[in-house]
């Protein structure tokens, strides 16, 4: 085997060096480079390793044979080392990653892989092999996320929003730009990151006993009367997301309005843990009386708008009931 297939296999098996081996400094690392403590750190732990003259090359180029063996080596099956020569180093990973739907066709498994490229088949090695779905949101932190190919995109921002790929410093991706070792370096402690945190047993979420609809308690004590509640279940099954389903052409709700919960909430939490089933009541007769009290339905108008009427009413309610502790002997009949 000549010493740059060698190489080639270093690089793609995830750079692992013997865990023996530690680091003492690559000469073509400085300490003041983005990628100093990434490098030292695994280096240091033999996750890496340089060459024979003490540098480490931050800057030579990946290729796709590389990059596909090191992601499958951290995400898919591990490629034991080829002794045959007559056999391609990469073929067994090429093979995996064919079978497992990851790759097609490599035109040229020996050329340098853009980074738009990596992404694709980082995203799409995380979906075949690691059950994640794509996260394609427009990642904010990527300056020149528009300017990336439209097909690359949620590939690019799956890998952003998993906390794998990052930008430069000044958050820039450099789509087209071929991938560096230093980059390849960062991409393998993110992983590992990011293998870590699945790992990680799922903390329970806080919730009732009895559940909650829409983030809300299904169940409570209201603060106004003192008495408990309930949200009906007919109400959770026609608005299963605690939301409007249809709307009159007249109640032009936008889409700012939308990202305002308040804007289109049926159930308002905070009318609802302070009266509790008097507040409840007033919501049944919404829906099923739209008519009623002038109209002022879930049909015609913002969920905000009908809850703010509903709480002006049981606002009068209590200035009622204050009025009526601090004077106990009155009587509307005096």
């Amino acid at each position: 085997m000549n010493k740059k297939i060698l190489t080639s296999i270093v690089l793609a098996s995830a750079l692992l060096a013997p865990q023996t081996i530690l680091a003492k400094g690559f000469k073509d690392v400085p300490k003041n480079a983005w990628y100093h403590n990434t490098i030292t750190e695994l280096s240091d732990k033999g996750i890496i390793t340089g060459y024979e003259d003490n540098t480490f090359k931050p800057n030579k180029k990946v290729t796709y044979a590389e990059f596909l063996t090191l992601l499958n080596n951290k995400i898919g099956q591990k490629q034991a080392q080829n002794t045959d020569p007559n056999k391609l180093w990469y073929k067994d990973t090429f093979d995996y990653l064919k079978q497992n739907g990851v790759i097609e066709k490599i035109e040229n498994p020996n050329a340098e892989i853009p980074r738009k490229e990596m992404a694709k088949y980082l995203a799409k090695g995380l979906e075949k092999l690691q059950n994640e779905k794509q996260n394609t949101k427009a990642p904010e932190k990527i300056k020149d996320f528009n300017t990336i190919e439209e097909a690359y995109k949620p590939y690019v921002a799956t890998g952003v929003n998993l906390g794998i790929l990052t930008g430069d410093e000044n958050g820039n991706f450099h789509a087209e730009d071929s991938l560096t070792r230093a980059e390849a370096a960062t991409i393998i402690k993110n992983l590992d990151k990011y293998k870590a945190q699945k790992q990680e047993p799922q903390k329970p979420q806080p919730q009732t006993n009895d559940g909650t609809y829409g983030g809300i308690a299904i169940k409570g004590v209201d603060t106004f009367f003192g008495k408990p509640y309930e949200i009906p279940k007919w109400i959770m099954d026609k608005y299963p997301q605690n939301r409007q389903i249809v709307h009159d052409p007249q109640v032009n709700l936008t889409e700012e309005d939308y990202k305002d919960e308040k804007e289109w909430k049926i159930i308002d939490k905070e009318l609802l843990q302070k009266y509790g089933m008097s507040y409840i009541e007033e919501v049944e007769k919404k829906i099923n009386n739209p008519e009623s009290d002038g109209g002022n339905s879930y049909e015609r108008f913002s969920g905000r708008v009908v809850n703010d009427a509903i709480a002006t009413h049981l606002d009068n309610m209590e200035t009622t009931k204050k009025f009526l502790e601090e004077n106990p002997g009155y009587s509307t009949f005096d």
